[in-house]
């Protein structure tokens, strides 16, 4: 009978662990994505979000890191998305409203955009379950069923909030 309830009071620590974990990871993410858009402006943060989408398109259309470690396809990602953001952002003309309460607001939900973008690349063009393994509410949330969904999601804010 100990044993059983020691085992069920394991399973439930290690959920909620995990969950706090990935809650950490996320919160750390948002928070780095907003602070680059506030100390370096909105036109940095959206061009960073808008060059995922060709750097995914270059990365799989190349077929040497099919088989290379996640290491190399995830340094292979952020170099081609420092490479491409680079180029957009010399053609974006975005600017935060002087309003503080909305340059704040609008920093935090491109922080958000960035991180969901960041995430759902994670899982399906670069295979981050060997270096970190998400939860299996995570797991589902960026499934492959809703990758479109989180593709569209960033783009949809900048839509909002532009300006």
């Amino acid at each position: 009978m100990y044993n059983i309830s020691m085992e069920v009071l394991q399973d439930v620590l290690q959920k909620i662990l995990s969950a706090s974990t990935d809650a950490f990871i996320i919160a750390i993410l948002i928070a780095a994505f907003s602070a680059l858009a506030l100390f370096y402006g909105k036109r940095r943060i959206v061009a960073l979000i808008f060059s995922f989408y060709p750097a995914a398109l270059i990365l799989d259309s190349i077929s040497y890191l099919d088989d290379s470690s996640v290491l190399i396809q995830a340094s292979s990602l952020v170099i081609a998305v420092i490479f491409i953001a680079y180029l957009i952002q010399r053609l974006i003309y975005a600017e935060f409203p002087y309003s503080r309460f909305r340059k704040f607001t609008e920093a935090i939900l491109l922080g958000i955009s960035a991180t969901a973008i960041t995430l759902a690349f994670s899982y399906h063009v670069v295979d981050i379950s060997s270096v970190y393994n998400f939860s299996a509410g995570l797991d589902k949330l960026f499934s492959s069923v809703n990758f479109f969904w989180w593709l569209l999601a960033p783009l949809s804010v900048i839509f909002i909030i532009r300006r």
